[in-house]
């Protein structure tokens, strides 16, 4: 999941520069800067991706504002750009899909300290979309049938949370798998006819109803998952402790202020909650009964 699956609807990372001033036996980090960046993939479900850009940028001043440090915000190109920037330490933390989360915990050592919470719920579902003048209303009507995604991590939502259950093997399963260019993208090939299918969250589905109902009026939700974690907010496990703590504070009570709780609801998060890695032990048991590599 993306929205998740959080694939929910923004990502962001952190980086800190820093300028080291010694006092006495302590070398204390005075940082200058923290860069939050997302990806346009994530932007692109919303009907206006420089709004949804605008509120992030709001985000960042609003975090400038409650820690007195200077934020701005980038867009990073892709997991590798992620990978790298946390490896020198340009990055040091952030929010992304769950087996880029997974994956980053077993390469890079980082640590969840803050995932979403949406409507009183601690994790969101995924959702099978179709056109609602096609024949198609249950999971098994899709064999053979078009099945439209952006990345690797949309074939592996569909497989692990709706055909693992059922033990109905993926290979083979879809007569053609139609790959598009990200976000909204793969709901326009379901309503253009170029798919007969989409996996979705349930966030995001939701965010296009109220954004594009001329769209969504179209489709029709065949079926939806088990409620799943949502993505965590990681950290480097060697990042500033003090400050990983202040973040984290600042983001956990986001939804008590009323300028945060405006930019969290846009995004349809109430409000974000504790995470450990053992919130994600269950994902991980599914990515290795279906064989996924993280």
């Amino acid at each position: 999941m993306k929205i998740v699956s959080f694939n929910f609807a923004f990502i962001f990372f952190i980086s800190i520069f820093g300028v080291e001033i010694l006092f006495g036996d302590n070398l204390c980090s005075m940082p200058q800067e923290i860069v939050m960046a997302t990806t346009a993939n994530n932007l692109s479900y919303y009907s206006n991706p420089t709004d949804a850009l605008q509120l992030i940028e709001r985000f960042a001043e609003y975090l400038t504002q409650r820690l007195e440090i200077c934020i701005k915000v980038e867009i990073l190109a892709d997991f590798n750009t992620i990978c790298q920037r946390i490896e020198e330490r340009t990055v040091d933390f952030g929010l992304m899909g769950l087996k880029e989360y997974i994956s980053l915990h077993r390469l890079h050592n980082v640590v969840p300290k803050a995932r979403p919470s949406r409507a009183g719920k601690k994790g969101d579902k995924a959702v099978i979309c179709v056109r609602k003048d096609s024949k198609i209303r249950q999971i098994i009507n899709l064999k053979g049938k078009r099945f439209a995604y952006v990345e690797e991590n949309d074939l592996i939502d569909f497989q692990n949370k709706f055909l693992v259950s059922k033990n109905i093997p993926f290979d083979n399963f879809f007569g053609k798998l139609v790959k598009v260019d990200g976000g909204r993208n793969e709901i326009l090939a379901v309503y253009f006819g170029e798919a007969d299918a989409v996996c979705l969250s349930l966030a995001q589905w939701e965010i296009m109803a109220e954004l594009n109902p001329g769209i969504v009026d179209k489709l029709i939700p065949i079926a939806y998952s088990d409620f799943y974690v949502f993505t965590p907010i990681f950290f480097r496990k060697d990042f500033n402790q003090e400050l990983t703590q202040k973040v984290t504070e600042e983001i956990l009570r986001a939804h008590e202020i009323t300028e945060g709780e405006a930019i969290l609801l846009f995004f349809k998060i109430e409000r974000f909650i504790k995470a450990t890695d053992s919130d994600y032990e269950s994902i991980r048991k599914v990515y290795d009964k279906i064989g996924v590599k993280y």
